[in-house]
């Protein structure tokens, strides 16, 4: 980039950091001291002249202009409302109180925010069924009751459903990470549904994450889509803008996997209408603040938590340490 131009950087610096080295968000945060927000003399005049705003007491002051008068925090979420459970859980993690948030989960305080228990041993609960059954079952069995009109239309429904509910893991492998609850769901929807045969990876119905960028295709790392039948054949059909939708050959699919679960990390930028964050039965160093605080987010209007009460409070205790040193070297040169 040139001496001259601007960096604009917009997140959330609560959640995961990238997979390499480095959290450059947060540490920018940190060096502004978001904490403790507070504006220079010359950021005051500049919001009064400017803006019209008059920031009065409500904000501390510095000495000097510095990365504090750079950063803007947005406080109101168009995801949930505050006065949420969605909003209350989260606002408990990011003050690191789990047991507090695991209570508002528990009670019957917020209608929008529930536990579910998991034993010690990690078996899939029969509340877990109930849930999963509840999330996909009514859009598989609208995909075999097939077409009524325009298929585009049909199929664009089907994939907007699809995004309603989603179940998020902390782990890919194991009873309870993605593996083992994509395994669990293809078994439970077998069952349940007459005519629904999860077998081999054309299967009609089969939810797909694409995990590698093809550009020759336009089919990009953590795009979702679904294979449906079209001119009796298995193809796979992606969103495309806000109603249309996009068919692609399955031969010609990027490096793609089943997406009835997925990790909390690529859930990143994602939302859905119910998510089901569900934990390992054994605490580990991946479980973090940032972690449980990222998926608990993806939750637009209804979050369920699936986990024991010792594994939560755990994993809101534990943050992601790492030593870049941007931070300090940011404010030396203030």
């Amino acid at each position: 980039m040139p001496p001259t131009a601007r960096l604009i950087l917009l997140g959330d610096h609560h959640q995961l950091a990238s997979v390499d080295a480095g959290c450059v968000l947060a540490d920018l945060c940190r060096a502004a001291r978001f904490d403790n927000p507070h504006l220079s003399p010359q950021a005051r005049h500049d919001l009064q002249a400017y803006a019209g705003l008059n920031v009065g007491d409500d904000l501390g002051a510095s000495q000097s202009p510095g990365l504090q008068d750079c950063g803007v925090q947005l406080l109101t979420s168009r995801r949930f409302t505050a006065d949420s459970g969605v909003g209350a859980v989260a606002r408990s993690i990011l003050a690191g109180n789990g047991p507090a948030g695991r209570q508002l989960l528990q009670s019957a305080q917020h209608a929008d925010v529930a536990w579910l228990p998991i034993g010690p041993d990690g078996t899939p609960t029969r509340a877990l069924a109930e849930l999963i059954l509840d999330g996909y079952g009514p859009m598989v069995r609208r995909l075999l009751k097939g077409s009524e009109g325009d298929e585009r239309s049909f199929h664009r429904a089907l994939l907007t459903q699809l995004d309603e509910f989603r179940l998020l893991c902390a782990h890919r492998r194991g009873r309870l990470g993605v593996s083992g609850l994509v395994e669990l769901a293809e078994g439970l929807l077998r069952r349940a549904i007459r005519g629904f045969r999860p077998r081999g990876l054309t299967y009609l119905g089969r939810p797909i994450l694409i995990t590698s960028n093809d550009y020759s295709v336009g089919r990009y790392n953590g795009d979702v889509g679904m294979i449906v039948e079209r001119e009796g054949r298995p193809v796979a059909v992606f969103p495309s803008g806000a109603t249309d939708v996009e068919y692609l050959s399955t031969a010609r699919l990027p490096a793609h996997e089943t997406v009835y679960a997925m990790t909390i990390h690529k859930s990143q930028g994602s939302e859905f209408r119910h998510a089901a964050v569900v934990l390992p039965s054994r605490s580990s160093p991946i479980l973090t603040r940032e972690l449980v605080y990222t998926g608990v987010t993806r939750a637009k209007s209804r979050l369920t938590v699936a986990g024991s009460p010792t594994v939560w409070d755990e994993a809101n205790q534990r943050r992601v340490a790492r030593a870049s040193g941007l931070a300090e070297r940011l404010r030396s040169t203030d």
